[in-house]
């Protein structure tokens, strides 16, 4: 689904494609509210077309900008973008379950008690649309791989929790202990556990206690519950704020990976290894695989030096396996093998020409969709090249 993302500094604004024609702007009365730097208050319209969308400035101070000129109207296909006061807007793909999230936090404007307040309700998402921006941040962090520590407590904060925490099953508890493998705040008192734990539900629960109240999560096909815990007098949070609470729970039951003990290596079953690596014992290896252990539970881009013949490939495929993209394709290809002019070819795809009769050929990003690229020599790689390829990294998209 195409949505339109506008982008200053590390703030992120996401909105659907409006039905009708609508107006963007800073105002908190525009259909798409923008309150970004630079952003006039009612700056321009905005109107869906196929495939594309029409934006026509209103005499805005700062207007449209692309290439370094003032546009009065540009129409954005899907990865252009444009300047609008001091961010760029631009069209891009997303999942459908992106969109419904920023639409439903935009219209959340319900009296939500703070909790510990005696006083009047305040609203849950403040008028310049702070949560909100806060809340797709945390998202997009969620999906490059951020700690889960730091999740947690942005979660805390948006949640206005007393405490959350990851738990393990109960199985896998060590008697006397917590069972928790992430927890921000205090932890909870051990019937709020057991009362949590009681019954699985694919959707957040929330309980009412005499102590405190919960949410937990914690569906049959899950190997972790999520739990946060609120003051007894705090009011039940609004749908988005469950929402938000299960994406990140369901998230991290997929991603996250304990930490080993203080002293100790990462157990080998945590990493999986190709047949031709052989992990051996010395103090050099056992500092390479605590390394990898974190490395491969997240979906950060990873840079692995060492000369020729070190077993680099070894290194890239054990993380692919290892870690969340181990069920897509791993791909690899040597940089320094294949002259420049033919190798942006081979990672970008090439298109069909009728003059030439070249039949349209994806590449090697396309086809490593959902898995890994492994990237042999990139030091080898021509300037110009590595500029594309930053590009690609950074955006985390290319034209299909």
């Amino acid at each position: 689904m195409l949505r339109l993302v506008a982008r200053f500094d590390r703030l992120e604004a996401s909105f659907a494609l409006p039905k009708a024609p609508a107006v963007l702007g800073a105002d908190p009365s525009c259909e798409l509210h923008l309150p970004l730097p630079g952003v006039s208050r009612r700056h321009a319209t905005v109107t869906r077309e196929a495939g594309t969308v029409r934006i026509v400035d209103l005499d805005s101070k700062n207007g449209l900008g692309r290439g370094g000129q003032r546009l009065a109207e540009i129409v954005l296909a899907p990865g252009e973008r444009v300047r609008i006061g001091r961010a760029t807007l631009t069209l891009e793909e997303t999942s459908t379950a992106d969109v419904e999230l920023g639409a439903a936090l935009q219209r959340s404007r319900r009296p939500v008690a703070r909790p510990g307040e005696t006083g009047p309700a305040t609203p849950d998402l403040d008028s310049d649309g702070t949560a909100m921006r806060e809340a797709m941040a945390l998202v997009r962090d969620l999906q490059r791989g951020a700690r889960g520590e730091e999740i947690l407590a942005r979660l805390r904060d948006l949640l206005e929790a007393t405490a959350i925490g990851v738990m393990r099953p109960p199985e896998a508890r060590v008697s006397g202990e917590i069972g928790f493998e992430l927890l921000v705040g205090p932890p909870p008192a051990e019937e709020e556990l057991a009362s949590a734990l009681a019954n699985r539900s694919d959707r957040a629960q929330w309980r009412a206690g005499a102590l405190q109240n919960t949410v937990s999560w914690w569906p049959a096909s899950a190997t972790r519950a999520c739990m946060a815990t609120f003051p007894a007098s705090s009011s039940q949070p609004s749908a988005w704020q469950l929402d938000l609470f299960e994406h990140v729970a369901e998230v991290l039951d997929r991603t996250h990976r304990p930490p080993g003990r203080p002293g100790s290596r990462p157990a080998a079953a945590t990493l999986v290894f190709p047949e031709e690596f052989v992990a051996g014992e010395s103090a050099a290896m056992k500092k390479l695989l605590a390394v990898l252990e974190p490395t491969a539970s997240s979906t950060l881009d990873v840079l692995i030096l060492g000369e020729t013949g070190t077993g680099k490939e070894l290194v890239a495929r054990t993380v692919h396996a290892s870690g969340p993209t181990a069920g897509g394709p791993f791909v690899a290809i040597n940089c320094a093998a294949i002259p420049a002019e033919l190798l942006e070819a081979e990672l970008f795809g090439v298109e069909a020409r009728v003059a030439t009769g070249v039949d349209p050929r994806p590449g090697l990003f396309v086809k490593a969709d959902g898995g890994s690229l492994f990237l042999d020599e990139i030091g080898d790689m021509a300037d110009a090249l590595q500029a594309k390829l930053l590009r690609a990294l950074q955006e985390r998209e290319v034209w299909a």
